[in-house]
């Protein structure tokens, strides 16, 4: 990508079944013959003896083509057509360097195929897949989508919670990510677990026991987001932390979404919301548009029928439509 400050660097062997030797080679190429102009121009220069499909679609889930195409989904979905594009391409250079009259352009003789049209993943899925190829979330957090409710349910991050309970503070409400569960059984047989769990500020284990591990278990899946009670216990040397009364956390933001204002630039969004908007028609979220009218410096307010599930992914997939300028709490 471009000189992005505060950018993130990361290495592409080290995303998984990768491979040092294929991302060497794409390296040499780029080093080379310059930057890859786009999706078609890196199909055509690479050495599909040298790559697979597995290794592209973790490519694509890590988001290692964000410079040459930003919708991660399409270029895990096109995994094929590029590396067929690719072995065409090699083949045309291979006859080129036989024949003598052949023009020395190889890979643009082949013209490129459409790519699949797959909708963007949410936020969410993006995080998901990111974290599936490179182990943890690279570019964000998966509880960013979440602000305005943690905000509003005064829950305290990982941070807070070890500075207050510093202070003798004992309970808190927090919410997280699952990364990992390992379950466990007591001298006496009794189930608890470890759960391994992370918000933006850091990665934290919890302890969980009997009734409540028995009425959590199913939502306590890896990448799953929760909100939950955690007691904080300190005897000494270690601090213990037991949670208890966790709920999905999309449950939990759902209760709040009484309605939202989607503030647009122009006419241009309106199919895309109404994709949008028609997936998610089962609740009681109110939705209502509002649209500059060009030059006239006045607005048109229209508040559509019905009622909608307003979670934070839908929320955030609305902002990520292009001409969407904002989108309010009413």
């Amino acid at each position: 990508g471009g000189q992005n400050k505060g950018a993130i660097h990361y290495a592409l062997a080290a995303v998984k079944n990768v491979g040092r030797e294929a991302m060497a080679a794409v390296v040499a190429e780029r080093q080379a013959n310059g930057r890859f102009k786009d999706v078609w121009d890196f199909a055509g220069r690479l050495d599909p003896r040298q790559i697979n499909k597995r290794q592209v679609e973790n490519l694509a889930r890590a988001g290692a083509f964000d410079g040459l195409n930003s919708n991660r989904a399409q270029m895990l979905a096109a995994a094929d057509i590029l590396l067929r594009f690719a072995g065409h391409a090699a083949e045309e250079r291979d006859s080129d360097q036989v024949s003598l009259f052949g023009g020395d352009e190889g890979a643009a003789d082949v013209p490129p195929p459409p790519l699949p049209m797959v909708a963007e993943w949410l936020q969410l899925d993006k995080l998901a897949n990111e974290a599936q190829a490179i182990g943890f979330y690279l570019s964000a957090h998966p509880l960013e989508s979440y602000s305005a409710l943690l905000a509003r349910k005064s829950m305290v991050n990982y941070a807070e919670l070890e500075a207050r309970a510093d202070k003798g503070g004992k309970q808190f409400r927090i919410a997280a990510t699952v990364e990992e569960v390992s379950e466990r059984k007591s001298a006496k047989g009794n189930p608890y677990a470890f759960i391994r769990v992370s918000d933006q500020t850091g990665i934290f284990e919890l302890t969980m026991f009997g009734d409540d591990l028995a009425a959590s278990r199913e939502i306590l899946i890896k990448g799953r987001s929760v909100v939950m009670t955690v007691d904080v216990r300190d005897d000494g040397e270690r601090r213990r932390m037991i949670a208890s009364q966790i709920t999905d956390i999309d449950q939990a933001s759902q209760t709040l979404a009484s309605g939202i204002r989607v503030f647009l630039k122009g006419p241009d969004p309106l199919a895309s919301l109404r994709h949008l908007l028609n997936d998610h028609n089962s609740g009681r979220g109110q939705v209502t548009l509002l649209l500059e009218l060009a030059g006239k410096g006045r607005e048109v307010e229209v508040t559509l029928p019905g009622g909608f599930a307003i979670t934070p992914q839908v929320r955030g997939a609305l902002k990520a439509i292009p001409g969407v300028l904002d989108v309010h709490d009413a």
